[in-house]
């Protein structure tokens, strides 16, 4: 299933002009990358023109970093600068994949986004573009969290601007509101943005897949509304009373609760504090919130409390969500549950879809490690037909048996033993778990046990490259949530590369096999050796998100030995889990675009701009 249109010959043409090139000083390469942006800004570019452009471009990465594009990197760039999304596996240098097509299509000087998981890997991927396309007269730039919108602008103006889908969606919306309004938000002058061109999606099936189930919704800070903290208060003590099956039920999948008629009955009878009124189902609502927080989102899975404040963690990449708040009601039960700070309330001026977002550009590619599962998906969503390129060495890691146990606790005391005999052995091992409190549950069995560990969560992001430097030395144990599932990659010394190199320890599953795939593919990159190998038990937090009743159902089943280990044959069942919970995440991004899309034509259709529903009396009328 590997990609074989793509001719050799080109690959070989743009090697030649590599070669070429590599005889000329770097003011030739300036010249030459002037013209073609010249020739770009007149007509469309030809084949050999792109040919030459990739062997200018190749030669330029080789002087600044030493690393040439090899043939699988030209392959998957020549085919993302078509407008298709490319697998490539792990570890197969995505980074100068990225460069190339970024150089390519940011010829016309139209402006090329670079999109990207975070922050982080934005700024590492700016810094690793810049002394390769400014040597040939582009500019290049990044947005963060922290960007004036004077800076944004800036950044915006270059000719490759790397940053996130989050900062582009709301910039967007922002520039939207000030434009339907007269003013702009954020103290800013006017737009930030210029027109929405070209985009090479980095991390595609997270960005386009896992990260679009949920709009983006742009929100005015508002005063705290008076009765705010006693409805909370009274909604939280009267969630203690009720009683789940008789006055709620509790859907894990959707994490929602819904009461009964009884709770309801419940609920109206209750007392209440004079400055709560409203109407029943507004008080419905509120318990249902107070009982979520109580029952369903769980501190150091769904969030974190630092500072006095609780900061929602995103579910497949493990770090915070910046600037985000749950919506109707959730956040200040969660708040008051946490006895937290009450985050400002919001107004929502507008909401878009990722999935909008990015079939605004006219022109836009994808890649990453696990695409191909999905492929219909990206093709019925963003147009966009999936290509795999083979790797360039054949893959040395190797999978260890997996291990299944029927309690948390006999699943870390398993993985302790693994980890002190891999120490003794002077191995690199990457701890991979769900959540912080899981991780945090590893780390304190490791203190316990005297060996040295690092620990990787969102509770230190500025921590970052430091651990992910020092996690392929001897003897190192890095113990880390999603964060380092994507974009990471763990360099590992010689001494471990000759005791069989990096090994990755899974402990847990994701509700997303990608998910998964992309921290096994931490370890044996580029033909390096490496190992990996799985801990589950029955009590993870996937099956958490799926039917906990089931799951204790089948650990009382369950023949357990005396380590608390129970057969292999079990991991059948957690794959199923797994697969239910993901296909149930497609049928929401599908459910989310076909809904947005026939808001869009309605609104079309009656002359309003589909993003900025909150500002449309029309449309709230309707």
């Amino acid at each position: 299933m590997w990609s074989s249109w793509f001719q050799s010959s080109s690959v070989a043409s743009i090697v030649e002009h590599s070669r070429q090139f590599a005889l000329r000083p770097d003011i030739d390469l300036l010249r030459t990358s002037r013209q073609l942006q010249a020739l770009a800004r007149e007509r469309p570019l030809t084949t050999s023109d792109y040919e030459r452009a990739c062997g200018l471009l190749r030669e330029t990465t080789r002087r600044a970093h030493g690393t040439p594009h090899y043939a699988e990197q030209i392959q998957a760039a020549w085919h993302m600068h078509t407008s298709a999304a490319v697998e490539m596996e792990t570890g197969e240098g995505k980074t100068l994949t990225a460069l190339m097509v970024a150089y390519l299509l940011a010829l016309p000087g139209r402006g090329c986004h670079v999109l990207t998981a975070n922050d982080y890997l934005a700024e590492r991927d700016c810094q690793h573009a810049q002394p390769v396309l400014e040597r040939l007269g582009l500019s290049v730039d990044w947005i963060g969290q922290a960007d004036t919108p004077a800076e944004r602008r800036i950044a915006y103006a270059a000719d490759v601007t790397f940053t996130t889908v989050t900062q582009v969606g709301f910039d967007l919306l922002r520039d939207r509101v000030g434009k339907a309004t007269g003013t702009y938000l954020n103290g800013a002058d006017g737009p930030v943005q210029r027109p929405l061109a070209t985009a090479v999606i980095d991390e595609a099936d997270l960005v386009m897949l896992d990260e679009a189930r949920t709009p983006l919704l742009l929100a005015v800070a508002e005063p705290l509304p008076p009765g705010l903290v006693d409805a909370c208060g009274w909604a939280a003590g009267l969630a203690e009373q009720l009683r789940a099956d008789d006055h709620f039920l509790i859907f894990p999948r959707r994490k929602a609760i819904q009461l009964t008629e009884a709770g309801c009955q419940q609920v109206l009878l209750s007392p209440r504090p004079q400055s709560l009124h409203g109407s029943a189902e507004s008080l419905y609502r509120q318990v249902e919130r107070a009982l979520e927080a109580r029952w369903i989102y769980q501190r150091d899975q769904d969030y974190l409390v630092a500072d006095n404040k609780v900061a929602i963690i995103g579910g497949t990449t493990g770090r915070v969500l910046q600037g985000r708040q749950w919506q109707n009601g959730l956040q200040p039960a969660i708040e008051w549950k946490e006895r937290a700070e009450f985050s400002p309330q919001t107004r929502s001026n507008g909401s878009i879809t990722i999935q909008t977002l990015l079939n605004l550009y006219p022109q836009r590619c994808g890649m990453s490690g696990t695409l191909w599962h999905d492929r219909q998906e990206l093709q019925n969503i963003y147009q966009l037909h999936t290509v795999r390129i083979a790797p360039r060495v054949p893959s040395q890691r190797r999978r260890r048996p997996t291990r299944c146990f029927a309690s948390l606790s006999a699943k870390v005391e398993a993985i302790v033993r693994e980890l002190i005999m891999l120490h003794r052995e002077q191995r690199a091992v990457l701890v991979g778990a769900p959540s912080i409190e899981s991780s945090e549950a590893l780390a304190a069995a490791l203190t316990s046990q005297q060996l040295p560990f690092e620990l990787l969560t969102a509770r230190e992001p500025e921590r970052e490259a430091e651990i992910v430097a020092r996690a392929g030395q001897p003897g190192n144990i890095t113990i880390s949530t999603n964060m380092a599932g994507r974009g990471t990659d763990i360099q590992i010394a010689d001494a471990v590369r000759q005791t069989g190199g990096l090994h990755v320890i899974v402990a847990g599953l994701q509700a997303s096999p990608r998910t998964d795939r992309q921290l096994i593919g931490r370890t044996a990159r580029q033909g390096d050796p490496g190992t990996w190998q799985e801990f589950l038990s029955y009590d993870d937090e996937l099956f958490q998100q799926w039917q906990p009743e089931t799951a204790a159902r089948w650990k009382r089943q369950a023949r357990i030995n005396p380590q608390g280990e129970i057969a292999p044959r079990h991991r059948r069942r957690f794959a199923a889990v797994q697969d239910i919970l993901s296909r149930q995440q497609q049928q929401q991004r599908q459910q989310l675009f076909r809904q947005t899309r026939e808001i869009d034509r309605w609104a079309q259709s009656v002359g309003l701009d589909p993003l900025l529903e909150w500002l449309d009396e029309d449309r709230q009328a309707a």
